[in-house]
C-alpha cells in the first residue's frame, strides 16, 4: 500500500519539530528556587535541591538529558506517526471495500 504525500510530510516536519522540541525542552526551568527545582523536562539537566545541614545548594548535573530529550519526543512523534498511517490504511481499506460492493 502506497504512503499518502501529507504522511510523507509530517514524517519530516515530525522528525524535525522532534529535534527543535527535544532542544528547547531541554532548557525549561522548573521548581522553586527556595526549594527543590532544575532545569529540562522531561529529563532534567541539573536539579538543585537545598542540604538540610547547611543550606547551600547541591546541585545533580544529568550529562545525557539533551540527547534523551530529543530521543523522547522522536520516539512520541513515531508513535503518533505510525498511528495515523495504521489510521490512514484502515480508512482506505474501508473506502476501497465499500466501492465494490
Amino acid at each position: 500500500m502506497r504512503q499518502p504525500p501529507l504522511l510523507n510530510k509530517l514524517i519530516k516536519r515530525g522528525a524535525i519539530f522532534s529535534i527543535v522540541a527535544g532542544i528547547i525542552s531541554s532548557y525549561i526551568p522548573w521548581g522553586d528556587s527556595k526549594g527543590f527545582h532544575g532545569t529540562g523536562t522531561p529529563v532534567p539537566i541539573v536539579m538543585w535541591d537545598k542540604s538540610p545541614t547547611s543550606g547551600e545548594l547541591i546541585d545533580f548535573p544529568f550529562v545525557y538529558a539533551p540527547l534523551l530529550n530529543i530521543l523522547i519526543f522522536v520516539v512520541l512523534s513515531t508513535v503518533l506517526l505510525a498511528l495515523l498511517w495504521l489510521v490512514w490504511n484502515w480508512l482506505s481499506k474501508r473506502q476501497s471495500l465499500k466501492s465494490s460492493l
